[in-house]
């Protein structure tokens, strides 16, 4: 399983509730549930913590349960998925709301959650217990607040050369595959056979964040950037931008070319950097990361990557970024039988053919 280590939001609050609140499930499951959960079979299962701080379907329940139940797992494997995708949108939704007001909504959305769990259920004996009602509003929120956040994960344990540990994925397609599973699992419960899992409380947390994530993005303006950067680096970056916008363009070249010199390799990141220098309106800046990097981002680039970059340039800016006869004719070899891009190998041949005359 990969780890999350962080997003390419400009957050950088410490999520302190997110913390305590897996921390606090993991406590209770080693040292309370663990022997609740070997008492199941008997007679005494009743009387245990789970049972008496659980929701229990179609009977009065006290207002704490709501709360309570959230807190309490019924096997390892339903505590790690929660406590993962609690870590992944917890934090992003915590660093964007503050910890109070991110405990506040998410443990009454998951209180709210499991309301319509409690009226179809048909097993008034059967606990209904975890936080996947509060996970599933976190993941609604988040999407509908951030659509275009990426989340960093830890894939490599053991360090590469040259090599990225760490990549960064859409948060979407988190958002898309956890639904995927829902609704799968919805129709296996109704065509198929029945399944202990509470599907109504998932989907109803869900559309509580959903509904709130469109609220609050009405409201945010984050100045957001599409890199792949978190943490110290995404620091870097955004104080970059600020020196940009302050017309302070030597802090801006030490900012992006330090880290544009911190990972030598990377030319995704470059990319990046060179797509907010022309959407900045930045030429010099581009130019100056462009002369560094320019044969390792040919050498490295795919067509479909590297043409819109360039396009955008000459549109922006109404001239081509700095290529010497070699690299001209490299690029022009790289598309030239590539339909999709023939308008620009037009323009790029009568570029070699001034490089040539030029030479």
């Amino acid at each position: 399983m990969f780890l999350p280590l962080g997003s390419n939001l400009p957050f950088y609050r410490r999520p302190v509730g997110s913390l305590l609140w897996a921390s606090v499930c993991l406590f209770l499951f080693l040292f309370v549930i663990r022997s609740d959960l070997n008492q199941k079979m008997g007679e005494s299962f009743e009387s245990s913590f789970i049972y008496q701080w659980a929701i229990l379907p179609q009977i009065s329940n006290d207002l704490f349960n709501f709360i309570s139940y959230q807190f309490l797992h019924a096997d390892f494997t339903h505590l790690l998925t929660n406590l993962w995708y609690l870590l992944v949108f917890g934090f992003i939704l915590e660093n964007a709301l503050g910890a109070r007001m991110f405990l506040a909504l998410s443990l009454m959305a998951g209180a709210l959650a499991v309301i319509p769990e409690v009226w179809i259920q048909n097993q008034p004996g059967m606990p209904i217990v975890g936080a996947s009602g509060a996970v599933a509003f976190m993941m609604g929120a988040v999407g509908f607040m951030f659509p275009r956040a990426k989340i960093r994960f830890l894939f490599l344990l053991v360090p590469i050369p040259n090599a990225t540990a760490t990549i960064f994925f859409p948060l979407r397609y988190l958002v898309y595959f956890w639904l995927l599973l829902q609704f799968s699992g919805v129709a296996y419960h109704f065509l198929i056979s029945p399944r202990p899992v509470a599907y109504a409380t998932h989907l109803t947390g869900f559309l509580i964040g959903a509904f709130v994530g469109l609220v609050y993005r009405k409201r945010r303006d984050l100045g957001f950037e599409d890199v792949d950067l978190s943490g110290g680096d995404l620091k870097s970056f955004y104080r970059g931008l600020k020196a940009i916008h302050e017309r302070d363009l030597d802090k801006a070249r030490f900012e992006f070319q330090s880290l544009s010199d911190r990972y030598p390799w990377w030319m995704g990141l470059k990319r990046q950097l060179l797509d907010v220098c022309i959407r900045w309106r930045q030429p010099e800046l581009f130019e100056m990361l462009w002369k560094e990097h320019s044969t390792g981002i040919l050498k490295r680039s795919r067509p479909i990557e590297l043409i819109p970059l360039i396009d955008q340039y000459r549109h922006t800016f109404h001239k081509w970024p700095t290529l010497d006869l070699h690299q001209s004719v490299c690029l022009l070899e790289m598309i030239e039988k590539r339909s999709d891009f023939s308008a620009f190998a037009a323009d790029l041949k009568n570029e070699v053919h001034k490089l040539s005359k030029t030479a």
